[in-house]
C-alpha cells in the first residue's frame, strides 16, 4: 500500500509487537493520505510542531471524526517522528500552480 505515513506502511508485524497489538488494541482506524497531511499542516501552523506524517496519523483520525468522543472527555494525542525533509515538505503542503 501506497502512503505519505511510510512509517506505518511496514510491509510485516514483529512477532512481539503482533502479540502485544492482539492483546491491547480494540480497534483500528484507518485515515487518507489527505486527512494526514491536514493534521501535519495544522500542527505546523498553530503549535509550531514538525510532526512526520506517520506521527501525525492519531490527530488525522481526531480531526476527521473517526474516533468516536463522548462530550466533554479529554484526550490526548501522541505526536512524533521529525523524518520529513524541507523537499517533501514543500512537495507536500505548499500550493502547486
Amino acid at each position: 500500500m501506497e502512503t505519505i505515513a511510510d512509517g506505518l506502511g511496514a510491509p510485516f508485524a514483529g512477532e512481539l509487537n503482533f502479540r502485544l497489538v492482539e492483546r491491547y488494541v480494540d480497534d483500528l482506524v484507518l485515515v487518507e493520505d489527505g486527512e494526514i497531511l491536514e493534521a501535519v499542516r495544522l500542527l505546523l501552523e498553530r503549535c509550531k510542531t514538525l510532526s512526520e506524517p506517520a506521527g501525525a496519523a492519531a490527530l488525522a483520525a481526531l480531526l476527521a471524526g473517526k474516533v468516536p468522543l463522548a462530550s466533554g472527555s479529554r484526550v490526548c494525542c501522541v505526536v512524533s517522528g521529525g523524518n520529513l525533509g524541507a523537499d517533501l515538505l514543500a512537495r507536500y503542503l505548499l500550493p502547486t500552480g
